[in-house]
């Protein structure tokens, strides 16, 4: 589903985060992650969880993204930026924190079949310090009013 007959997505990814400048956390961390996207006149609103932990860490987000789409051939390139809750412990810290952040982002999905979507993202957060995701996943795209196809 390519159009405008989108009404919501929901989907599914894996992948690493890198980050820098984040006490405690110093080397590259695996994760997953789901989001929800709602389709408005101006793009999609994404509402997300993205979960990472290694090395006796985690570092948890949840996040509200702005992103639009543009339609480049057989594929849409996305481009995103948002808010995050951050959640971070570390072995060098006494207990959990929480603070905002932010994030912008971009990527690349493809149509795998039917309402199916492979996507590729890269994501990078402000504070705590910064770091980068890069992320694979699946989304299945729904119609306005209705369930998918």
């Amino acid at each position: 589903m390519t159009g405008g007959n989108i009404g919501s997505e929901m989907g599914f990814h894996v992948g690493r985060l890198l980050p820098d400048q984040i006490n405690g956390l110093t080397e590259i961390i695996s994760g997953w992650g789901i989001r929800y996207g709602m389709k408005t006149s101006r793009g999609f609103i994404e509402l997300g969880g993205n979960f990472h932990s290694g090395e006796g860490s985690t570092y948890n987000t949840l996040s509200v993204s702005m992103r639009g789409d543009i339609p480049v051939e057989s594929l849409v390139a996305e481009v995103f930026a948002g808010i995050d809750l951050v959640q971070i412990s570390t072995p060098v810290m006494s207990e959990s924190s929480y603070m905002g952040g932010g994030h912008v982002g971009g990527g690349i999905m493809a149509l795998v079949g039917g309402d199916v979507w492979f996507r590729s993202d890269m994501k990078f957060n402000v504070n705590p310090g910064t770091s980068l995701y890069i992320g694979f996943g699946f989304e299945i795209r729904f119609a306005e009013g209705g369930g998918a196809r």
